[in-house]
């Protein structure tokens, strides 16, 4: 099932066979074709941009920003919401990814909820299947923090949202 830790263990992997940081790769191999300048995997440089913003819990008190000095694969991408959108879709314009990749992409593998059955886990996404679709979702929290995505792969649109409070 979903593992942030799975993604971590994932750039290890990566680190391993490439004989290359999991940092340089992804500024290599994701960052610069896609362009996404305000994009960081990491606080430990002059560039991160000082205008940031401010998370607020529940109450709606200011939540100090976690600063992850290392790169996290699992939950220390900083971006905005232009360059995530841009992201999901270069998974679906057929120019990064083979038809194949796109194939394990949105291949069920482990159900969610019985109660949902075409509700999975897959690779990276959660993966709905219609009748009419298929749509992957994904979230995520940090405190002060909310994300999630959505993308049709028929309708080739969707939307993603990036909050600063809980």
């Amino acid at each position: 099932v979903y593992s942030g830790e799975g993604y971590v263990y994932l750039s290890k992997v990566i680190e391993s066979l490439l004989v290359e940081g999991y940092r340089d790769y992804i500024k290599k191999m994701v960052l610069k074709p896609l362009k996404l300048k305000r994009t960081y995997t990491s606080y430990d440089s002059d560039l991160f941009p000082k205008n940031y913003a401010t998370g607020y819990n529940s109450f709606m008190k200011e939540v100090k920003k976690w600063k992850n000095f290392d790169t996290d694969p699992a939950a220390g991408i900083h971006l905005n919401a232009k360059s995530f959108a841009k992201l999901i879709i270069s998974f679906f314009d057929k120019r990064y990814l083979s038809d194949l990749a796109v194939k394990n992409i949105v291949q069920p593998i482990i159900r969610m909820d019985e109660s949902v059955p075409d509700l999975y886990y897959g690779l990276g996404f959660e993966v709905l299947h219609t009748k009419n679709d298929t749509i992957i979702l994904h979230g995520g929290n940090n405190d002060g923090f909310r994300s999630f995505m959505c993308y049709s792969v028929v309708n080739k649109s969707g939307f993603v949202y990036l909050t600063n409070s809980d």
